[in-house]
C-alpha cells in the first residue's frame, strides 16, 4: 500500500470547507470483517492536521485483502452538516440538549432520526407555552391563538409535525433537502419565541424617542 500524500484536502469542521491536511501518522493492521464475511481486510488509522486552524481528525479506512480497493472511509469527528445555532444557549435547557442531539444525529448521516427529533422539539416547545391541551393539532390551535405563530406559520408547522409522525410511525425516510428544510422552519420558530423577544426590547431601549408633534396630537 502506498504511503499517503504529505498533504491532502480534507473537510475541516472548524474552517468549515476542505483544506490542505498533514498526515502525522499512520497505523495499519489487519481487520477480519465478522459481520460481513470471513475474510482478512486490512485498515489504517491516519491522525490528519488541517494546516490553517490545526484542528486534528481521525481517518479510518478498510482496504480489502490486497490493500488495494478502498472498501469504506469513515472520520471521527464527522464532517458536520450543518453548524449548531449560536443562540441554541438561550432555549430551555431540555430543548436544547435535543437540539444537540438531533445535530450529532445528522452528523452520523442519518435521516430518519433527526424527524423525529425535530418533531419531537415542537412537542414541547408547544407543551411548554400552551400545556398539554390534546393531540399535535389541538396545540398547533392553542399555539396559533396565543400569539406565537400566524395561520400560515400553523399551517408550516402542521406539515413539519406530519413529516415527523411519518417518520416515526409510518417508516416514511425523506430526502436530505427534506430534513435541512425542515430544521430551516423549526429552527425560525425557536429563535421567534426565544430570541427575538430579548432581541426586539434592546432594539427598544436603544432607539431614541421621536419627537411629538402637533400633527401627532389627535
Amino acid at each position: 500500500m502506498p504511503p499517503p500524500p504529505p498533504s491532502q484536502l480534507v473537510y475541516c469542521n472548524l474552517c468549515q470547507h476542505e483544506t490542505a491536511h498533514a498526515c502525522l501518522k499512520t497505523i495499519e493492521q489487519p481487520w477480519w470483517l465478522e459481520h460481513v464475511y470471513l475474510v482478512a481486510s486490512v485498515v489504517t488509522f491516519d491522525v490528519l492536521q488541517c494546516r490553517g486552524c490545526h484542528g486534528v481528525v481521525l481517518r479510518r479506512s478498510v482496504f480489502d485483502r490486497n490493500g488495494e480497493d478502498t472498501a469504506d472511509v469513515r472520520y471521527f469527528p464527522p464532517p458536520m452538516s450543518r453548524r449548531l445555532p449560536e443562540w441554541r444557549d438561550k432555549l430551555p435547557p431540555e430543548q436544547k440538549v435535543l437540539l444537540e442531539e438531533i445535530y450529532r444525529s445528522l452528523d452520523a448521516e442519518n435521516l430518519t432520526l433527526p424527524m423525529m427529533g425535530t418533531r419531537a422539539l415542537v412537542d414541547m416547545l408547544m407543551l411548554e407555552k400552551v400545556g398539554d391541551s390534546g393531540g399535535f393539532r389541538e396545540k398547533l390551535k392553542k399555539f396559533e391563538s396565543a400569539g406565537y405563530v400566524s395561520a400560515k406559520g400553523r399551517e408550516v408547522l402542521d406539515v413539519v409535525l406530519d413529516l415527523g409522525s411519518a417518520a416515526a410511525h409510518r417508516g416514511h425516510a425523506s430526502s436530505g433537502s427534506e430534513v435541512q428544510s425542515v430544521i430551516d422552519i423549526v429552527e425560525d420558530i425557536l429563535r421567534t419565541v426565544y430570541v427575538y423577544p430579548k432581541v426586539v426590547e434592546k432594539l427598544k431601549d436603544a432607539t431614541p424617542q421621536r419627537i411629538r408633534t402637533k400633527a401627532d396630537v389627535p
